[in-house]
């Protein structure tokens, strides 16, 4: 009988989850004792997102005392988003086995997603004291941190982190402006996806179908990007697909997005098979995966091949260094010529800028005073609202000799947590700064943010991670943005947009010249340049015929 749960293994390990699960259930009606096998079942039931079913069998498994029981059943109950029963399972996992590197992670990751970072930090320092030498879980910290603006170690852990073999393609380019590195680590990370496609595709009708892979559909930046986009196809050429997951939001945006296809799939509880055989169902010609790399993604379901044509875009700024991503759509600036060797899909260049702009939210902005959001009554204000993980010791260190060469000025600052804003206060005092000089903004929902961000006069971009969302944000709001220019995609995002806002001036190429620039616009106002609001980064409808006519050239 134990020829049955090998069996079982091993179709656990192809993927083939409803074999498995008849082996398994063979094997315990011999093996009643046998505990262990109800994980094993469990897992069955994670891989096809049947996390109350999972946690049922996990339940029963629990008598064995295993650590691995408990990690899995944290899984089980994130799925189910139990938050409090998911943080006790992984937390009993580690008590169980302290060198359980991957409960200390998925606690510290869960914890972040819910705003606690100060107790992600803890559960994550703890989990390297118990694993010391663990660079995963280390560079997982150092993110965290980076989100805290905790800098005290950054210098040593990177010196670490970059040269790991495996480090995530996404911590990386966040971390770093080095495009070969990123591709090695990014085909080395896609490399697990590996699947053989069994799909035979249709032959392309009158009509393209186009289909659209991501959780972000609602209010989230790349809800915010698409949505004018999603309404602009043609639908006299085009059929369109949305693929959702992840949890939903009821906003507007989500509403919008929803109401622009012609059919939209929740796949949250698909597995990735299941997913990619609905897609080849519905005869998808061109799918679009909208996540890359960044968390949530689901890449394996592109690795089973279900649309002839499968490409990279919008959510990820770099390679997927997937063998089945065939493309990637980037401009000029994002991917010079001379660097597509960095990338392993070919690149479809668009005429301006890669992103798109829903410009209907401009026509939303009212006016605010600088006393309801809490702003002096005189001097420039400098505004960066990138997320905080986005600056490093270097930007901060020139941002602060900037406001000592503008008397007067302050600088605006997106608030992510009560850490984060002690640390840059005590960072600006380092500086010589009196801290009262940052003053830090809540989050908003995106009209009122973007009516508030009408008051900022300059904003700062931050390096190597440029503003995405944020600079465009900047630019409808009337605010320009002064930006540093990198090596590699995360860091070139501004420069092409400012380009297709006709605002070349803006962009630098050494933080001497952004500093420079950034103090005589700071001391000389009136020389600020006006947002032309008919620019090409501004006209939804000319970009989306310039993408279609990319498309229907594929084949």
């Amino acid at each position: 009988m134990d020829d049955l749960y090998n069996q079982g293994l091993s179709c656990l390990h192809q993927g083939d989850w409803d074999k498995s699960l008849t082996l398994f259930s063979r094997h315990l009606k011999s093996n009643p004792s046998a505990h262990f096998v109800y994980n094993d079942i469990g897992v069955c039931h994670l891989k096809k997102n049947n996390f109350s079913q999972a946690v049922h069998y996990l339940q029963k498994a629990k008598i064995t005392g295993l650590a691995r029981v408990y990690y899995n059943l944290g899984l089980a109950y994130e799925g189910l988003r139990k938050i409090n029963l998911a943080t006790s399972a992984y937390t009993k996992a580690f008590q169980i086995d302290p060198h359980n590197a991957s409960a200390y992670k998925n606690l510290g990751l869960l914890l972040s997603a819910y705003g606690r970072n100060s107790k992600a930090v803890g559960i994550l320092k703890k989990g390297l004291i118990n694993n010391p030498g663990n660079l995963h879980l280390l560079s997982i910290l150092r993110h965290e941190l980076d989100k805290a603006c905790d800098w005290k170690s950054r210098k040593s852990d990177l010196a670490k982190l970059l040269e790991l073999e495996n480090l995530s393609p996404f911590l990386h380019l966040i971390f770093t402006d080095n495009p070969a590195q990123n591709k090695i680590l990014a085909q080395k990370q896609s490399a697990v996806f590996s699947k053989k496609s069994t799909f035979n595709y249709s032959k392309r009708g009158k009509k393209i179908r186009l289909g659209y892979l991501s959780d972000g559909l609602k209010n989230f930046p790349t809800g915010h990007n698409i949505v004018g986009l999603l309404e602009s196809h043609d639908k006299t050429k085009f059929i369109v697909h949305g693929y959702t997951w992840g949890t939903t939001d009821d906003s507007p945006w989500q509403k919008r997005s929803a109401a622009a296809f012609d059919t939209i799939r929740d796949i949250n509880r698909a597995s990735n098979f299941a997913a990619a055989n609905q897609i080849h169902a519905d005869k998808i010609d061109i799918l679009i995966d909208l996540k890359g790399h960044s968390s949530g993604n689901r890449l394996e379901i592109l690795a089973y091949r279900p649309a002839p044509i499968q490409i990279s875009y919008l959510g990820y700024p770099g390679t997927t260094g997937a063998a089945f991503l065939d493309y990637v759509i980037a401009d000029k600036i994002t991917i010079p010529p001379a660097q597509k060797n960095h990338y392993t899909e070919k690149v479809i260049y668009l005429p301006h800028c890669y992103r798109p702009t829903d410009n209907q939210i401009a026509s939303q902005l009212k006016k605010v005073s600088r006393a309801q959001v809490g702003l002096p009554s005189k001097g420039i204000v400098f505004a960066s609202f990138n997320h905080t993980y986005k600056i490093t010791p270097q930007i901060f260190t020139i941002w602060m000799k900037i406001l000592k060469s503008v008397p007067g000025s302050i600088l605006w600052q997106l608030q992510s947590s009560g850490l984060a804003a002690s640390n840059l206060h005590k960072e600006a005092v380092k500086n010589g700064i009196d801290f009262r000089r940052i003053i830090f903004a809540p989050k908003l929902e995106k009209s009122s943010h973007l009516s508030r961000l009408q008051l900022a006069d300059i904003a700062l971009d931050t390096f190597p991670t440029n503003g995405h969302t944020t600079t465009v944000d900047c630019l409808l709001a009337g605010v320009p943005v002064i930006t540093l220019i990198g090596r590699h995609f995360a860091s070139r995002v501004s420069a092409s947009v400012l380009a297709a806002a006709n605002l070349p001036q803006l962009i630098t190429r050494t933080l001497n010249e952004y500093e420079k620039l950034a103090v005589n616009f700071g001391l000389h106002p009136a020389s600020l340049p006006q947002i032309n609001k008919t620019a090409p980064i501004f006209n939804i409808r000319e970009y989306t015929q310039n993408l279609e006519y990319a498309l229907t050239k594929l084949s």
